[in-house]
């Protein structure tokens, strides 16, 4: 989301035309376990596999006879934001036994997905996915709090339950820049997002993006900055970019 300062020839200062686009950015730096195993023959894949969840922290662990430990990359579900690419790899670690398959079930954020790690196989209408390990991605369309969960399965048919399901909670937010004029300044707004470090950026003249290097005042809404006309000129553009913290 960026807005767009206008110019007008009838008055001496500059007036504000918010232009309320989607622009899409990196939402953070993933562990591209799909990536990687992509192109890898299916045993080593989850050989692999294996190997990176088992270097993680486990997210949730369950109790009972099979002391199934489930395994997240990154290790805790990050929060998405709308119009921003999420990804949130999955699966089960510390069994003697294979999963084959899960059940998604609960509220997944509109906009996101759950496959294979390859993104061949997506679950069907009844929810079930035939993978070992898998992966939730898209875009969320939708703000909101979401609650859903990750049944694994020994069987393709998805029968044969190992444990209590992984449960994931997942915290949507909309990142919108808000723009007003004080005196001769423009006042730029935006509310904070939980688990990430937001920076304003201008665009250059040569195209690029920079970070506007002010520090934003904390407020009750989120955070604002002054920014003088002479520092935003005519068809200055300015943009809220998402980082994990």
């Amino acid at each position: 989301m960026y807005l767009r300062l206008i110019a007008s020839a009838r008055c001496q200062m500059a007036l504000f035309t918010l232009v309320a686009l989607l622009h899409r950015l990196p939402l953070q730096r993933l562990v591209a376990v799909a990536d990687r195993l992509a192109s890898t023959p299916v045993p080593q894949m989850m050989r692999n596999a294996a190997a990176v969840f088992a270097s993680l922290g486990a997210y949730h662990a369950v109790s009972g006879a099979s002391q199934v430990v489930y395994q997240t990359a990154p290790a805790s579900p990050p929060n998405g934001i709308t119009g921003e690419a999420y990804q949130l790899v999955f699966g089960v670690t510390n069994t003697d036994y294979t999963v084959r398959s899960w059940r998604v079930g609960g509220s997944l954020p509109p906009g996101l997905l759950v496959s294979d790690l390859e993104k061949t196989t997506f679950a069907d209408e009844n929810g079930l996915v035939q993978t070992t390990f898998g992966v939730v991605s898209g875009v969320p369309l939708v703000p909101g709090s979401y609650e859903f969960t990750l049944q694994p399965f020994r069987e393709l048919e998805g029968i044969g339950d190992t444990d209590d399901p992984l449960v994931v909670s997942v915290e949507v937010f909309e990142l919108r820049l808000n723009g007003e004029i004080e005196g001769d300044r423009l006042k730029l707004s935006w509310k904070g997002v939980t688990g990430f470090r937001i920076q304003l950026q201008q665009r250059a003249a040569n195209g690029s993006w920079q970070d506007v290097d002010a520090v934003p005042e904390e407020e009750d809404f989120g955070f604002s900055l002054l920014v003088d006309v002479p520092e935003a000129p005519e068809g200055s553009l300015f943009q809220l970019e998402a980082r994990p913290e």
